[in-house]
């Protein structure tokens, strides 16, 4: 592989650094607009890094060999758990699979094109689009913050469990994140990427954790891991390079006439097949719909059986406990207000229920908080219990995911 340059989208142009196959940084790291952008790219392997805060990474598991196959099964894996329409999504999965389980990351597809137009009218072609949220390090038993001067946190518990915050502050991730109960402060278990100047601020807060100081922005920390680590490319399906099947398909016009033909009966087939799975859940919902009201008397409305009867009955996994915590934690990291006239002093969850008990300045600040979540498709947020101390006001606010997800 020649030299790569990994870069990133700005406001006013982008920012860019280049590195060698084993992602080692080969020189400083440099912004400009796209122009600039487009000569320092000129014989290298291009790189995009997308804000953490446009994707969703997450796992799933498709017992599926065939990776064409695999990537059309994904959203019908993930449909359930998912708040936006699957069609205005792109998905995309890893190269490297650990047996039936597969990494994928997921964006919105408009927004995807957005950007991707935007720099093919400045002549650039990426030829990687990863998320920048798996440029963060990890290892496994071990959780990595990257905290940056605009008080977003990246937040990376697993392989293929990451996500950006905004809204929280440092101790209240590392005290609420599920952990490993056995491990002693300061054994490594938590690391923190951070600047001089954003440590000097939160390590009188922060007490049993390792930190590792970056030298200037997080560019050149994200890009290494990236080039060395496990990533997911998202020029694939809709959005894999066209010029490269083309090139492909010219000295072989009539044997790719013959492969169209056949791709076309097997599409026919997978719709036929796709009929007849929709048919059998259609029957199976039904079966599940009277164990349902056999087992859960309560369940008067059915809507979706699986997922209602699952909750009903408290079963879930701790894989699936895990993500549903880091979704709720997200929901919430986006309600809070941008100043810091909010403490958090406690979080409980369990059940796909998290409950907040917050110190805040007044009771239209609490309403506040409960209304947002509540208008977040998938999520409705109760106030259970209020108390005035002083000027401030202490509150409790039970954040649920919903039955009925639009």
């Amino acid at each position: 592989m020649s030299d790569t340059l990994v870069f990133r989208m700005l406001e006013d142009g982008a920012q860019w650094v280049a590195m060698d196959s084993h992602g080692g940084q080969m020189g400083r790291v440099e912004s400009g607009d796209l122009d600039a952008l487009s000569a320092a790219a000129m014989q290298k392997h291009l790189i995009l890094l997308l804000p953490g805060e446009d994707v969703l990474v997450t796992s799933a598991t498709v017992p599926v060999k065939n990776a064409a196959k695999k990537l059309k099964a994904i959203p019908f894996a993930l449909e359930e758990n998912l708040i936006a329409d699957v069609e205005s999504q792109h998905f995309a999965i890893s190269r490297k699979n650990d047996g039936d389980s597969v990494g994928v990351a997921i964006i919105d597809k408009s927004r995807l094109e957005q950007l991707l137009g935007e720099l093919l009218q400045a002549g650039i072609e990426p030829d990687e689009v990863v998320p920048e949220s798996l440029g963060l390090p990890w290892r496994d038993g071990q959780s990595t913050m990257l905290l940056r001067k605009d008080a977003a946190i990246g937040l990376r518990t697993g392989c293929w469990t990451t996500a950006f915050l905004a809204g929280l502050q440092p101790e209240e991730v590392i005290e609420f994140l599920p952990s490993n109960d056995s491990a002693e402060p300061g054994d490594g278990q938590f690391t923190i990427y951070c600047d001089q100047a954003t440590l000097e601020s939160v390590e009188n807060r922060i007490d049993h954790a390792d930190i590792q100081l970056l030298e200037e922005t997080d560019l050149p920390l994200l890009a290494s891991q990236v080039i060395s680590g496990p990533s997911i490319n998202f020029l694939q399906g809709d959005f894999a390079p066209r010029s490269q099947l083309t090139e492909k398909l010219k000295p072989w016009r009539l044997a790719a006439s013959l492969l169209l033909a056949i791709l076309l009966t097997v599409f026919a087939r997978d719709v036929l097949r796709l009929q007849q799975i929709k048919a059998m859940r259609q029957s199976l919902d039904q079966q599940m719909a009277s164990v349902l009201t056999t087992t859960c008397p309560g369940q008067t409305r059915i809507v979706n059986p699986l997922s209602q009867l699952i909750n009903c009955t408290g079963g879930t996994s701790d894989e699936a406990a895990s993500h549903y915590f880091l979704e709720t934690l997200t929901v919430v990291s986006a309600a809070l207000p941008g100043d810091r006239g909010i403490r958090i002093l406690s979080i409980n969850f369990a059940e796909q229920t998290m409950e907040l008990r917050l110190d805040v300045p007044d009771f239209a600040t609490l309403d506040n908080i409960q209304r947002k979540v509540s208008e977040t498709n998938g999520f409705t947020a109760e106030i259970i219990g209020t108390s005035q101390k002083d000027a401030r006001w202490e509150g409790r606010i039970q954040i649920r995911r919903s039955e009925v997800q639009v």
